[in-house]
Formats: structure tokens, C-alpha cells, sequence
């Protein structure tokens, strides 16, 4: 079926998929009991194959808890240990991959409510800064 956007050329409508009854497709990334653990943010590093993810332990805010996967997203690494402020993030956390004009790439993470703070990593989320304001 073929729809027609705003700007008048024509587009393809984007196919639904179901996929709650096939549980070999789903990869369970974390669980705690009786703990909400959502909102994931995820960034693929430069080999295609690497996935960090960010998200809070609760609903919207909370700490926040750091994993990684190195095949695509079938396997995910435990919790990986993040500074200490990150403990107090009131936000869901997002990643961005960015690189500077001298060709410095790095990964910021945005997280907060008054302040907006970042915490920053320039070698693929091996380590990273404390939460601090932007």
C-alpha cells in the first residue's frame, strides 16, 4: 500500500511485524525481580557489532545501569560498573555518538531534570566521566 506524505511524494508504508509469539527472536538484556528495568537507549560502535545500552532501575529515573554486547545485540555483557554519580540520575538516560571537528569521536550520555547533565566517553564506553552539568 502506498501513502503520500506531506510533501507530496509518494512513500511505502512500513510493514508490522508481530513478533510476541516468537520467543527465539526476543533476547532478554536484564531482569531483577520486582525491579522496572526499561527505557533502554542504545548506541553500535563503529565495528557493527558492539551495542552499549543505558537505562534507569525504575520507571523513568533512577540509577543508571550500563551494558554491552558484542554480538549485535544475542548476548549482553552483566551490569558493568559506572561512576558514582551516575546513581543519581532523575531522567532516563541517551546516548549519542558524535565526533568533533578535529575528528575526535566520542559518546555522550544525557541524563537529568535541572540540571540537564553528560557524562562522557572517548574510547567506546571502556570508561567514563561522572554525570556533571552541561
Amino acid at each position: 500500500m502506498n501513502s503520500v506524505p506531506s510533501n507530496g511524494q509518494e512513500a511505502t508504508e512500513i510493514p508490522f511485524i508481530d513478533l510476541a509469539d516468537d520467543y527465539y527472536r526476543q533476547i532478554l538484556v536484564d531482569h531483577e525481580a520486582g525491579q522496572y528495568l526499561g527505557h533502554p537507549t542504545t548506541a553500535l560502535l563503529d565495528d557493527g557489532k558492539t551495542i552499549l545500552t543505558v537505562y534507569p532501575k525504575g520507571h523513568g529515573k533512577g540509577g543508571i545501569v550500563y551494558k554491552r554486547s558484542t554480538d549485535g545485540g544475542l548476548t549482553w555483557s552483566e551490569r558493568l560498573p559506572t561512576p558514582e554519580s551516575w546513581l543519581t540520575s532523575k531522567e532516563v538516560p541517551t546516548l549519542h555518538r558524535m565526533t568533533d571537528a578535529a575528528g575526535k569521536k566520542r559518546i555522550v550520555m544525557f541524563s537529568g531534570l535541572y540540571p540537564v547533565r553528560m557524562a562522557v566517553t572517548e574510547d567506546d564506553g571502556a570508561t567514563w566521566s561522572e554525570l556533571a552539568p552541561v
